[in-house]
């Protein structure tokens, strides 16, 4: 049996002192905040005795600092674009950009952090009352669904890189890699085992992920300049996508990596 509760309280206590130095270091702390849930969302998974709201305040936490990421992604493309000699600026996008009022004021308010602090209050107390002890056969079973959603995805992404498909694939992808973090740590010195495989493909769909966040602000606003230079870097970027995927997805189950391994 594997007790869950020590990882998530372990995983409770980064997200709280992220919140702690959101003022001092706002986007550092942001980053930090999303990537906890997103990681204790993944682990409840392997739970279904655990009361929904466990899930649904991770993803409340996440929801409240995702337009201060978003902000700062629209933003810091905008620059990698137009750092190069040869693409000539947009003004008017620009001072638009700056203009945001996440970007204006980067910290949250304090009524926002107060959210945070009682949605992490709840779930600490609602914790207590639920079982975290899994077998590894649950976590084994609870892999191999996730990975086959994931290879679904992977199967439609290799025909359509339509963005929100990619944006699922991704989160799919992700999901599978918390979960393996759970049995074997951060990081493994073989390349080819899935716990580095999801993660490389999870960070390459990430970046197509904040490209099509700045290209979907360029249709909406008909800002036609830089259109064109942001597809460049997103077709390259689909292009290692679907090696890494693959690499990842090809085999018939997740178990058939760890017999290679």
């Amino acid at each position: 049996m594997i007790n869950l509760d020590d990882k998530i309280s372990e995983l409770l206590n980064e997200l709280d002192a992220f919140v702690t130095t959101i003022e001092e270091q706002p986007e550092i702390s942001i980053h930090g905040i999303r990537k906890r849930s997103k990681y204790i969302r993944a682990l409840l998974k392997f739970n279904q005795d655990f009361p929904p709201n466990l899930g649904r305040s991770m993803h409340m936490i996440n929801r409240i600092v995702a337009p201060y990421r978003e902000a700062g992604v629209m933003l810091g493309t905008y620059k990698q674009l137009t750092e190069s000699p040869h693409v000539e600026p947009d003004p008017s996008l620009e001072a638009s950009l700056y203009q945001n009022p996440f970007i204006v004021n980067p910290v949250p308010h304090e009524a926002v952090i107060d959210t945070i602090h009682k949605l992490l209050l709840d779930f600490r107390l609602q914790m207590r009352i639920s079982t975290t002890e899994i077998s590894l056969e649950t976590i084994h079973d609870h892999l191999e669904d996730t990975y086959q959603s994931g290879k679904r995805l992977f199967r439609q992404a290799q025909t359509s890189s339509e963005s929100q498909l990619l944006h699922n694939l991704r989160k799919k992808t992700k999901r599978l890699w918390y979960q393996l973090r759970l049995l074997y740590g951060d990081e493994l010195a073989e390349p080819d085992h899935p716990l580095n495989q999801s993660q490389e493909l999870g960070i390459q769909l990430g970046l197509i992920h904040d490209l099509d966040i700045f290209i979907d602000m360029l249709v909406r606003e008909n800002r036609t300049k830089l259109f064109a230079k942001a597809q460049e870097p997103r077709l390259h970027l689909l292009k290692q996508s679907l090696l890494l995927g693959t690499k990842l997805y090809v085999p018939t189950h997740i178990s058939h990596h760890f017999e290679k391994n």
